[in-house]
């Protein structure tokens, strides 16, 4: 609580569910369904970006991880957690092709290489999201200002 809270995804579907369970917690949020590729993020705007198994292809990612990083004010954060091309041997859950997976290597180094690294790891943890992403799975954590 105590933020203002803006949610922007492709998928209407998720965005109502982002909306059903902030008004069960007693919390406003904010949706707007957008192509990401089309979406202004701003520049120095936000105090954090947070992009959880936002997966596309790596032209589109690195162009809007960029355009994430700049949207970020002075002293912002931005949090990301996604899967990584290891998932694809897990089977449960998340793109079925390597090149809308990332590692930390791959982020550290072209997306948010400006950022200083506060938290930059690969691990194996169990994921609970749902009938099609369940289990033990292979993600990339990253936590940069």
């Amino acid at each position: 609580q105590g933020h203002d809270v803006t949610g922007v995804d492709s998928s209407k579907v998720g965005l109502d569910k982002a909306q059903k369970l902030a008004n069960q917690n007693g919390v406003t949020i904010t949706t707007v369904v957008a192509d990401l590729r089309e979406y202004d993020i701003g520049e120095a705007q936000w105090d954090a970006v947070v992009s959880i198994f936002c997966h596309m292809p790596v032209p589109m990612r690195k162009n809007v991880h960029s355009r994430a990083v700049r949207g970020l004010k002075p002293g912002g954060v931005l949090i990301l957690e996604a899967y990584t091309p290891k998932q694809l041997e897990m089977g449960t859950g998340g793109p079925h092709t390597k090149d809308l997976l990332m590692t930390l290597e791959e982020i550290q180094a072209e997306d948010f290489a400006g950022l200083e690294l506060d938290i930059g790891r690969e691990v194996d943890r169990d994921v609970i999201e749902g009938k099609y992403h369940t289990g033990k799975a292979a993600v990339v954590q990253f936590v940069g200002r």
